[in-house]
């Protein structure tokens, strides 16, 4: 007998994370250079000095960030992988869409351009990294038979597709109206804010919603056959 632990409705929600982090991502690998350097005022130099420092803190932070994650689960057995997971998304969601809603909003260091550039992307990578290491992370939870690896991951295809609708919706308004001097359009700013609430929504429903859906039970391990079959071997 065949046992199904991912439903329809944990392929959806996990779809729905995918999409919601990637809704906030196009817009912003799409629109922040363009914006400090014609927009913001950055210089050249400063910009290259901000993307070195970006470049430093991206390579440590992957495996940083999956270290303190998953040093917690090694260092408790019976915590349920999923749950965790799931409320770190939740956790990071809020976060994500405060730095992704920095970019466009000059509200600290406006006569720094530099500085603030290289804060801005940090942080925003910081966020996304620490999405994008879950959200990865639970298809290994999650998934038990081929078959559900393959469902999780279209899902979450499916869901990143959809998010591209954002940056179609966003870009006539960065491109077609010329920005202030050091402000970038309000219409603009106001679909980027409209755009991180939801994704930030999504993203807790998402996550919070799969934790609760996804069975978990104390003492028993989970393997699976070589033909996809689910046993269970009480502890």
């Amino acid at each position: 007998m065949r046992h199904e632990l991912v439903s329809d409705t944990i392929c959806f929600y996990y779809g729905l994370i995918a999409a919601c982090t990637s809704l906030l991502h196009n817009i912003f690998i799409v629109h922040h250079i363009d914006a400090f350097l014609t927009v913001f005022g950055i210089s050249k130099s400063a910009f290259w000095i901000g993307e070195l420092v970006f470049l430093i803190w991206n390579s440590l932070n992957d495996p940083l960030f999956g270290w303190l994650t998953d040093r917690h689960l090694f260092n408790n057995k019976n915590v349920n992988t999923v749950a965790y997971r799931s409320c770190i998304i939740s956790l990071t969601a809020p976060a994500f869409a405060i730095a992704f809603l920095f970019t466009w909003n000059p509200c600290m260091l406006q006569h720094l351009p530099g500085i603030r550039f290289a804060l801005v992307i940090c942080f925003y990578d910081s966020a996304l990294t620490m999405l994008v290491l879950q959200h990865d992370a639970l298809l290994a939870d999650l998934a038990i038979t081929s078959k559900d690896r393959i469902r999780l991951g279209t899902a979450a295809t499916f869901g990143q597709a959809l998010a591209a609708s954002g940056i179609m919706i966003v870009t006539p308004w960065r491109e077609g109206y010329p920005a202030a001097a050091g402000i970038l359009p309000f219409t603009f700013r106001c679909l980027c804010t409209l755009m991180a609430v939801l994704s930030c929504l999504g993203l807790w429903v998402g996550a919070t919603m799969i934790a609760k859906c996804f069975p978990y039970r104390k003492g028993f391990t989970e393997k699976v056959d070589w033909e996809g079959h689910l046993c269970k071997d009480n502890l």
